[in-house]
């Protein structure tokens, strides 16, 4: 975009607006703060009772707060210190669980009154997970950092599992109810236990040496062909799809872990993945990432940037609920606790609004003049200095080093006096004689050459590891690089095909493309905007194409 085309546009356009982009922010798709949350402590979770949605709890470091009108009082009703780690809150019927590096903590009224039912076994305190038996609910599994343990009489008493993935650090727990299975997340990959035949296999493995090792000892089916890599979170939807978010990917598996197929990473930022949710009713997946809340589209098959009134900052925890016909999606981040009731429309294709063939050739040619993506990227490793041929460089300097000789120079020097004694008789005394001055100056020189090194040298070891940290980024720059391309690409298709009428979209899709590009120029040395103001200045009726178009009820103020 044209930075000046769109200040101009703006200043022209949306201050009449203000109050309809207000309105459309207050009641559309935007997120409003919780009130009355405890000051000055990071929110780490929120969970809202399923079945009383005025009773809600959110987690602070060491602390849990308890709301019983919606979030609008908090109150503490748990302190366990900032030493406590609290991973999770879950709901069972009238029960609440509190899974800590302490211990499982459980409430039977509202969260009032706390008593610790598992204080550990062997020296393990540290819970991580809880789920109940698909098929008996009396039977609750959990998750420690020294394996799995089992209780058959509703948290009552606890012993190991007798199977169980060789007592590793387990991060998750999920229960399939259709398929009557049990999947664990450790840190040596995904498992599935079938309870009723005690039977455990693995299903996803992990690209950690000790997985490697592990994988050679096991018998699984086609290892080779699991695809590795280390998985931050996963989920089991209602239809038993099992959905697993690795550090590169998002994995969709519909036959129990057997098969994986990646979902479309469009639209979704590389930023670390911290939590996942899932929606019945819309079929469709929300992460918490580094940079904001997404939801994935899946009749686009792409993600759409669900953030804004949010901060940007981590989001910790996400929580969907469902309260009459509307879902409730609520973000937890340091600054606080945020909401938005999620718009069905939102998961409605758009239709494309008739065009004239003379604003299609525009933008073609407006394609046309801007830098493709393989120069925008070439500009990218320019920028970032990582083009492949350093390190070929590295490499040969390295070796002609050897035909570089080594020369050492040295002087020496020196200077004495010579005396001689004279021992006189008994009635001569003795003399002292002092003879000519000794002096040494002598020159040297030493060249050498190192042949060797034309074929291996000490320094080749620290090029490979410097490489091998080059290409890494590389790779970086280049998928960040094409995902912002392309996603500003569909932005710009998107307001000039669809021309959403609505004054505040239009803004928000102009904002968008002009935030990518400032992207995409942060990563160029600012080369995108400099080609583009050339194409511009050669094709001035380019402009045309950005004109805020404004919708009649939007024109009165």
């Amino acid at each position: 975009m044209k930075t000046l085309k769109l200040h101009f546009i703006f200043v022209l356009f949306v201050f009449p607006l203000l109050a309809a982009v207000y309105t459309k922010c207050a009641f559309g798709q935007s997120w409003q703060a919780m009130p009355g949350l405890p000051p000055n402590e990071p929110m780490k979770l929120i969970a809202v009772h399923p079945e009383n949605p005025a009773l809600s709890f959110v987690v602070t470091d060491g602390n849990v707060y308890a709301s019983a009108d919606h979030g609008k009082d908090w109150k503490q009703v748990l302190h366990l210190g900032s030493q406590t780690e609290i991973y999770d809150l879950q709901f069972n019927q009238n029960r609440i669980f509190l899974l800590t590096s302490d211990g499982l903590f459980e409430a039977k009224d509202a969260g009032k009154k706390w008593k610790k039912i598992f204080d550990g076994l062997h020296g393990e305190k540290s819970v991580r997970s809880l789920t109940s038996d698909p098929n008996k609910k009396q039977i609750l599994y959990l998750g420690t950092s020294r394996g799995l343990f089992i209780s058959e009489d509703n948290g009552l008493r606890w012993k190991q599992a007798p199977v169980q993935p060789d007592r590793h650090l387990i991060h998750q727990l999920r229960s399939d109810l259709a398929n009557n299975e049990l999947f664990i997340l450790t840190d040596q990959g995904l498992y599935r236990l079938i309870p009723a035949h005690n039977r455990l296999d693995r299903v996803y493995v992990m690209k950690t040496a000790a997985a490697l090792e592990s994988l050679e000892e096991e018998e699984t089916e086609d290892p080779e062909e699991i695809p590795p890599a280390q998985i931050k979170t996963f989920l089991i939807t209602s239809s038993s799809s099992i959905v697993m978010v690795t550090e590169n990917s998002i994995l969709v598996s519909e036959d129990e872990g057997n098969f994986w197929e990646h979902l479309s990473s469009s639209g979704l930022p590389k930023a670390s993945i911290s939590d996942l949710v899932y929606s019945d009713s819309q079929n469709t997946f929300f992460v918490a990432t580094e940079k904001g809340v997404y939801v994935y589209l899946s009749a686009e098959k792409r993600w759409k940037e669900l953030s804004n009134g949010l901060p940007f900052e981590k989001i910790e925890r996400l929580t969907l609920l469902k309260t009459g016909g509307a879902e409730i999606l609520h973000a937890a981040s340091k600054s606080g606790i945020y909401k938005i009731v999620i718009d069905p429309s939102l998961f409605q294709p758009e239709q494309i609004k008739t065009f004239s063939q003379e604003k299609w050739n525009l933008l073609m040619n407006f394609f046309h003049y801007e830098p493709a993506v393989g120069e925008v990227q070439k500009q990218a490793i320019r920028y970032a200095n990582v083009h492949k041929n350093k390190t070929k460089r590295w490499q040969w300097s390295s070796r002609m080093k050897a035909l570089v000789p080594s020369i050492s120079i040295g002087k020496d020097f020196s200077k004495g006096d010579t005396v001689d004694i004279d021992r006189g008789g008994t009635n001569d005394p003795d003399r002292y004689i002092l003879g000519p001055t000794d002096t040494n100056n002598s020159w040297s020189a030493d060249v050498k050459w190192e042949l060797s090194d034309l074929i291996w040298n000490t320094a080749q070891t620290s090029i490979d590891s410097r490489e091998k940290s080059m290409v890494e980024l590389r790779g970086d720059i280049l998928n960040e690089v094409t995902r912002l391309y392309f996603e500003r690409r569909r932005a710009q298709i998107e307001f000039v095909l669809r021309q959403p009428q609505d004054s505040f979209e239009q803004a928000n899709t102009l904002l968008r493309i002009e935030e990518l590009t400032a992207h995409l120029d942060a990563l160029t040395d600012g080369y995108l905007t400099k080609e583009s103001s050339v194409a511009y200045a050669r094709h001035p009726e380019l402009e045309n194409l950005w004109i805020l178009e404004m919708s009649e009820d939007a024109k009165t103020p």
